[in-house]
């Protein structure tokens, strides 16, 4: 888990609301900041009254793709599904996302979603 938690340069926010403009900038700001240490974007933020979620590259999750600029290429994960991504790369680092992974997101029930959906 450490291995694949190291190759991320994860922003942190805490914010009173969320907005798409806000979230926009966030993940620039995480762009930028992986780039220069040549590691791999993510964000993890909390909104008021909300729980913490998790942005990462789509690529993160389906490995065949390439890493895309901007935050239209991302997934926005829950603290459960940021826990069972590192738990399953940690097991099966840097392979496309397999059965393994498929079926306990969906026995999970964990919400995944496209980020500008």
């Amino acid at each position: 888990m450490a291995a694949w938690l190291a190759r991320l340069a994860i922003e942190c926010k805490r914010h009173a609301k969320a907005s798409p403009a806000l979230m926009k900038g966030w993940w620039a700001q995480a762009e930028v900041q992986a780039e220069t240490c040549g590691l791999v974007p993510a964000l993890a933020y909390r909104q008021d009254r909300a729980s913490w979620r998790f942005v990462l590259p789509m690529s993160e999750l389906v490995q065949e793709l390439p890493q895309w600029p901007g935050i239209e290429h991302t997934v926005e994960l829950s603290v459960a599904g940021f826990a069972a991504l590192a738990r399953e790369r940690s097991e099966t680092p840097r392979l496309p996302g397999n059965a393994k992974t498929q079926n306990y997101l969906k026995q999970s029930n964990l919400a995944l979603r496209a980020n500008g959906a």
